[in-house]
Order: structure tokens, then C-alpha cells, then sequence
């Protein structure tokens, strides 16, 4: 211990006489150090740290999946789930649940608050506890009960304070007064934007009507029973579901999905591409580093000739290495941690929305241990290797002699700079191509013009709204309250936004031979107002568009789509040709009267699909979004719409309000902060490469002096210097673009999960960071190549 003592304070000194050194190498391990810490904090939050729940490895999703209709996760019909239950002994329990939003009346507001209607057994199968009062009893779920409510933890503390005298307190949930029962200990990871928690209450007719879809189902397998087991039983469930009931149940059939796996699998790719570039970037930190502490040996070689010829052991000088070099990496460590702190504070404020869990993603602990691990193992890596490389030329040298050999220590470090500018071309490549996506994204036309539109959902509550000709004069009231107002253009309604959802159902043209319904097409179906097409401008190509004549009285009419008119093919006869749509929503068949232009209604990542626009007087859905267009400010505008809801109907809130544009900034959330990340790994891994190549170059500069000088003397122009450092510095930069070039490729298929519509090896981006690196390389080795030009030979060859 006391000789280990005496390496410290020997290093401690070491780094008062040569601070340059220790600097430089703090900073690069910690930047290093710091941004692995922070990407550690964020993988373990998400995809590392078991659910909340316990035994959360018996936990899973059960989904209906219909392959053929692009809907590998669907929900399921309680009847479904009923025979789920009833067959499927591997399961210990499986519980349905929905999310929807309700509108709450608290004191003189009525607010709209996320919701689950949950069966009795969910809350117990998840093993969530309640705070205060009780959980659902099977009692609750009967039709005639007394309509009750629990609590979610946030709301109780965010709007009740907290009070533990909350049960029995009476609420106005859609109109329904119903009794709170309990408050949630926390709230539920498995809907973590949930406030309000009621009872799923089945009709019973619903289990008459199999293909009504919309219940989703959590399992707990038994402890016993393993997941192929489980997905067996259900398989033999769905086939003879299939047989009995072809038309509702003969092309789906039940998948599991654990539910870790569901919370976090769509994020799951792009988190570890992520993770790759930080290894990367740690790579080349070491890199960077080792390469400075072989310069540093270098530099000390007449401290450890002496040392050795005063009988110090080779074995002792290895350990004053490790020493050093670990010392100076937990002091990095512990910079790095302090910068984690930072950098995950950052992640969280900037992440894309989308997520899950970032409750978890703290610098704690495990963030600790990690970093003090990632420290010691690079530190000793680094003064092993830096040692070995040393040992290898022999130790014993004379007093003006070298510890390692020029020759010897030029190959080294050419190595590990060549390592650098592979790693630098990778992280190089990767943020050019996920600046390319998001380039692709942001130039994309959305169909319709999103400046200058805002848009609010509401929801005229079915208890005083019953029918359907009584919500569209609701909606019909409210537009002209709106059109009213100076400075709104347009007004319009519709069932959904674009990009905010799918809304599938089947379709199928009115003319023989009239496929089966399992036979039908595909198609996203909306019901918009008259002025729908001219709010969002967008353009008629045929036809006609809707009118106010179009109403719950007139035929049946239908708008659809370029894409979907290019699939029909129907040539001359397209307009007025009726279409059969599966939808108890609507009145069928519907005739066609007119095509409008493509909307990227699922999103700019994905091409146009078939779309057919309804009359939404036509149409019994209740929730509408309503959309207007002004030049305005956002503010003022929802100003006004909150006042012409509030004018109609003051207890029926207003929504989601804001500028439509926020729908594109949402969906262009996560490719722009993976360019982000990206753009942070290329600039560190620029700035070190960069570095890097100074410091070979000029080491290599000052190890030829002598040589240089004596090329001089015998004529060699200035300019002929500059181009032999020059050209081994390029020849070096040559060998790691080169492997840079076989590591892209290589790692192609992790990249791709943070694209959209681009390929891995996308020619142009790879080119220009080759060319890019290839370019820093030149001119980072341009100064001391141009200083070894300038010197003078008579004091190169003079010998101190």
C-alpha cells in the first residue's frame, strides 16, 4: 500500500510538470465517459429495469393478428376473450381493458381526462395496489350497478391534493354521477397516462357480435407454464374460432406478446443503434487516449532508464503505468458523472415523447457502478496495453537511449489512428444518413397545407346527444359560430386528423362477382364536413366534393382518394359506382362522386393509402376534431373555438387544441433527436480524430527531424518536405477510411432501424464522409507537415 501510495503521488507530480498531458486526457475520457453514462442510464431505464409489477416475467399481451389486413396487433371481442379464458388453461389469469378519454365536471369546469374501463381482476393480475378505499369488484361490472370510479395517484395528488377524504366522493364522469371508490398507490405502467379508472361493463349482446374488436387483454401466465405452451393453446383456440365463425374469426388468430417486450419493443432497435454509436465513441476515446499515453511513454524514456538502472523491476514500472493511467480514469469518472447528470436531464427534456418509462431513466446507482467499472477497466486497459506495446521493444535502454523505438512507436500510434478514423467514418456515416431520413421526412408533402390550421377535439356526450342528427347540429352550430368571426377562414370537422391513427375498415366495389368479405380490400376510412377539403386545401381531381345537401336524409356518397382510385381501376365508370364498406357506422352502399389529391394520412414515412371520406352527417361517431384555418394567432384562435364551444353547449369541453402543425412535429419528433445524438457522436468523434492525427503528425515531425534536415541539406525543397509528412499522414488516413469504409457495412443492419425510406448504404452519405474525414485528415496534418518545412536544418541536426 505504501508503494502504491508513492505511484500516486508520483503521477500527481508527473501531471504538475507536463498538465497538458492529464488535460487532454481527462477531457476526452470524460466526455467519453459521460455520454456512455448517460446512454447507459437511458437503455437500463427503458429496456433493462423489470416492470413494476410482481413476477413481471409471467406478464404478456394477448393480441388478435390478421396478417393479410396489416394488423399483426389488434384488439380482440369480449367474446373472443371470453373462449380465450375458458380454453387457455396456461394463463392464470387474462383481464380486457380500454382506453378512451371521459369528460370530468370539476367545480364549474368540465375537463376531458384520460380514462382505462378495466375488468375486475386487471388491477390484481398487474399486482397494482390501492392507496386508499378498494379495487373493482366482480359486482361492479353487472350493467345495473352503481357507476363507480378510482382515482389514478397523479390526478389525486395533482387536483385533489392529496385528500384522504376523497372516497365517496361523487363525480360527473359523462354525465354519469359515479362514486369514487379508491385511489391508486401509483399509477399504472402498463397506461401511464391514465386518470381515471372505471369498470368495463359489457351489454350482452356484445358477445353476439364477434367482430367487434376493441378490447385489449393482459395475461399472467401460470409460474409452471412457459410462453410456447401458452401461444399453443391459443392457436388451437383460433383455429376452431376460424372453423365456427369464418366471417368474423377466419383469417385471425391470437399472438402473444410479453409485456415488457410490448412497453418497449418499438423503441428497443433504435435505443441499441444508439448504443452502438456510443460504444463507438468510447472506442475511439481510448483510442485517443492510448494514443497520448504512448506518446507520454515516449516522452519519458530517459525517466525509465534511470529508474531501471537504479534497480527499479520491469514489473514496477508496468504498475507505475497502471497506476497512472487509472488514476487519471476515475477522476475522468468521476467529471463524466457530473456531466451524465447533465446529459440525461437534457435527454429528457429533448426526448421525442415516445418514450416509455422515463420515470426510470435516473443517474443513479447502477449509473454509478457502471461508470466506476467502464473507468477502471479502460484505465487498466490502457497502462496494460500502452505497457505490453513497450515491454515488446525491450525496457533496458540506455540513458539516451529510447524506451520504445521511434520505428516501433510509429506504427503504433499509426494503428490506433487508423482505428480512430475507421470508428470517426462509421459515426460519420451514420449521422449522414440519419440526417438524410430526416431530410427525406422534412421535405415530404403532406397532402394537405398544415400552416395556418388549428385544430381541438370534442365530444358531445351521448346522454344528452343520443341521436345522430342531434350531434351534427352540435357540430353544425359550432361552425357557424366560428365562420362568424372575422378573422376565421375556414371551418371543418372530421373523425380523425391526418397521421393521428388508423382508422381500417374493408371495402369492396357494388358489382359482380361480389367477393366474400374476407376477400374485401383494405382502406382508411374518415368523416369530414363540407368544408373539410377546402380547410385543408386539398386539391379535387373528379367529381365533386361534399355539401350541406349531404345529409343524414340524402343518398349515401363517397369521396375516396387518388390511391384508392388508381387500385379500383375503373376507368370512365368510376363515379357514381357504389362501394360496400364494413362499417355499422355508416349507410352502404355508397356511390362515388369524386377523387381528391393523396394525404399522407399514416404518416410521412409511409406512401399514400387508400382513403374514402364520408359525409360526417352520414355518420354516427361522436368525438370529432374540429379544424380551422386563420391567420391569426395560435392563441386567439383557440380562444375563439373554446368560446363558440362554450356559446353551444358550456359543459362540453374543448381538447388537444393547438396548431396542426404540432401533428408533423410529433411524428418528425424521433428521427430529429436520433440526429441529434448522431450529430453530437459525429462532432466528438471529429474533434478527437482531428486531434488525433495533430498529435501522430506531429510526433511523427519531431521523431524525422534529423531525417528532414538531412533531406534538406541535399536540396529537397520546402514543398517536397511538407509532401512526405503529408503523404504518410494521407497513406494512414487512406487505411482507416478504408476499414471505416467495411464497418459501415457491416453494421448496416443496426442502422437501419433509425431510418426511414433510405438505405443503409446510401452511396452519396458515405462517399461525402469519406470525403469529409479524408479532407480533416489532410488538413490536421497540414500544420506540422508545414512546419517541418520551415525549420531550419542546422538546429534539426544539432545534438543537445
Amino acid at each position: 500500500m505504501s508503494n502504491l501510495l508513492l505511484d500516486v503521488r508520483h503521477a500527481v507530480r508527473q501531471w504538475r510538470r507536463t498538465p497538458s498531458f492529464p488535460l487532454t486526457t481527462l477531457v476526452a475520457l470524460s466526455l467519453g465517459i459521460g455520454i456512455a453514462a448517460t446512454m447507459f442510464s437511458v437503455v437500463s431505464g427503458i429496456l433493462l429495469r423489470p416492470l413494476p409489477f410482481p413476477a413481471p416475467d409471467e406478464l404478456v399481451q394477448v393480441w388478435d393478428s390478421n396478417p393479410r389486413r396489416n394488423l399483426p396487433r389488434y384488439p380482440t371481442s369480449p367474446a373472443n376473450l371470453v373462449d380465450w379464458r375458458a380454453s387457455a388453461d396456461a394463463f392464470a389469469e387474462l383481464a380486457g381493458y380500454t382506453t378512451s378519454t371521459v369528460t370530468v365536471v370539476m367545480g364549474d369546469d368540465a375537463h376531458r381526462v384520460p380514462a382505462t374501463a378495466a375488468q375486475s381482476n386487471l388491477l390484481d393480475l398487474l399486482g397494482v395496489p390501492v392507496a386508499l378505499g378498494r379495487g373493482f369488484a366482480a359486482s361492479d361490472e353487472r350493467p345495473e350497478s352503481a357507476g363507480v370510479v378510482i382515482v389514478g395517484h397523479r390526478l389525486w395528488i395533482s387536483r385533489f391534493g392529496g385528500d384522504p377524504d376523497i372516497i365517496g366522493l361523487r363525480l360527473l364522469i359523462n354525465d354519469e354521477l359515479r362514486r369514487v371508490i379508491g385511489v391508486l398507490a401509483e399509477d399504472v405502467a402498463l397506461a401511464p397516462d391514465t386518470d381515471l379508472w372505471l369498470p368495463l361493463v359489457f351489454d350482452f349482446g356484445i358477445f353476439q357480435a364477434r367482430g367487434a374488436k376493441f378490447v385489449r387483454v393482459v395475461g399472467r401466465l401460470r409460474p409452471d407454464t412457459s410462453l410456447s405452451v401458452a401461444q399453443a393453446q391459443l392457436d388451437a383456440v383460433s383455429a376452431t374460432l376460424a372453423r365456427t365463425h369464418p366471417d368474423t374469426d377466419g383469417e385471425w388468430h391470437a399472438v402473444i406478446v410479453p409485456l415488457h417486450d410490448q412497453l418497449v419493443g418499438q423503441v428497443a432497435p433504435a435505443l441499441v443503434a444508439l448504443s452502438g454509436g456510443v460504444g463507438l465513441l468510447m472506442l475511439l476515446a481510448c483510442a485517443n487516449v492510448l494514443s497520448l499515453q504512448i506518446a507520454q511513454l515516449t516522452a519519458r524514456k530517459r525517466e525509465f532508464a534511470l529508474r531501471q538502472a537504479l534497480g527499479a523491476g520491469r514489473a514496477r514500472l508496468i504498475r507505475q503505468n497502471l497506476v497512472e493511467t487509472t488514476l487519471l480514469s476515475l477522476v475522468s469518472a468521476g467529471v463524466g458523472l457530473g456531466l451524465a447528470y447533465v446529459l440525461t436531464s437534457l435527454v429528457i427534456a429533448l426526448q421525442p415523447g415516445n418514450l416509455p418509462r422515463v420515470e426510470n431513466i435516473v443517474v443513479d446507482g447502477q449509473v454509478l457502478a457502471f461508470v466506476t467499472g467502464l473507468a477502471v477497466v479502460v484505465g487498466l486497459g490502457v497502462g496494460l496495453v500502452s505497457a505490453v506495446m513497450a515491454g515488446r521493444e525491450g525496457w533496458r535502454s540506455p540513458i539516451a537511449g529510447g524506451l520504445v523505438r521511434a520505428d516501433s512507436s510509429h506504427r503504433i500510434r499509426r494503428a490506433v489512428l487508423v482505428v480512430q478514423i475507421a470508428v470517426a467514418v462509421m459515426l460519420f456515416s451514420g449521422f449522414g444518413l440519419v440526417a438524410r431520413s430526416l431530410y427525406g421526412l422534412l421535405t415530404t408533402d403532406p397532402g394537405f397545407v398544415p400552416a395556418g390550421l388549428m385544430a381541438a377535439t370534442v365530444t358531445p356526450p351521448r346522454s344528452r346527444y343520443p341521436e345522430a342528427a342531434q350531434r351534427a347540429t352540435f357540430y353544425h352550430e359550432v361552425a357557424e359560430r366560428l365562420r362568424a368571426m372575422p378573422h376565421i377562414a375556414n371551418v371543418s370537422v372530421t373523425t380523425r386528423l391526418p397521421m393521428t391513427g388508423l382508422t381500417t375498415y374493408s371495402y369492396a366495389v357494388d358489382r359482380p362477382p361480389f367477393p366474400p368479405v374476407s376477400d374485401w380490400s383494405q382502406g382508411q376510412l374518415r368523416a369530414v364536413g363540407p368544408d373539410y377539403f377546402a380547410t385543408l386545401r386539398i386539391p379535387l381531381r373528379e367529381g365533386r366534393l361534399f355539401t350541406a345537401l349531404d345529409d343524414a336524409r340524402a343518398p349515401a356518397v363517397v369521396v375516396i382518394n387518388e390511391t384508392m382510385a388508381r387500385q379500383l381501376n375503373l376507368g370512365a365508370d368510376l363515379l357514381g359506382t357504389r362501394l360496400h364498406i364494413t362499417s355499422g357506422d355508416v349507410a352502404c352502399p355508397c356511390g362515388i362522386i369524386g377523387v381528391v389529391a393523396d394525404v399522407r394520412e399514416t404518416g410521412l414515412e409511409t406512401p399514400p393509402v387508400p382513403v374514402y371520406y364520408l359525409p360526417e352527417a352520414q355518420s354516427i361517431w361522436t368525438t370529432r376534431s374540429l379544424i380551422v384555418r386563420s391567420d391569426a394567432p395560435a392563441d386567439e384562435v383557440a380562444l375563439a373555438m373554446r368560446a363558440a364551444v362554450a356559446s353551444v353547449d358550456p359543459m362540453v369541453p374543448l381538447y388537444d387544441v393547438g396548431p396542426v402543425d404540432r401533428i408533423i412535429d410529433r411524428r418528425l419528433a424521433s428521427p430529429r433527436f436520433n440526429a441529434w445524438l448522431m450529430g453530437v457522436f459525429a462532432a466528438f468523434a471529429l474533434g478527437l480524430t482531428t486531434a488525433g492525427i495533430f498529435g501522430v503528425t506531429s510526433f511523427v515531425v519531431s521523431q524525422r527531424m534529423p531525417e528532414l534536415a538531412v533531406r534538406a541539406a541535399l536540396g529537397a525543397g520546402r514543398s517536397r518536405l511538407v509532401w512526405l509528412v503529408e503523404r504518410d499522414a494521407l497513406g494512414t488516413a487512406a487505411a482507416g477510411l478504408a476499414i471505416g469504409i467495411g464497418g459501415t457495412v457491416a453494421s448496416a443492419g443496426y442502422v437501419q432501424s433509425l431510418l426511414v425510406n433510405l438505405s443503409p448504404l446510401d452511396a452519396p452519405v458515405l462517399a461525402s464522409s469519406v470525403g469529409s474525414l479524408g479532407v480533416a485528415s489532410a488538413l490536421a496534418a497540414l500544420v506540422p507537415a508545414t512546419r517541418a518545412g520551415r525549420a531550419d536544418p542546422i538546429d534539426s541536426l544539432r545534438v543537445d
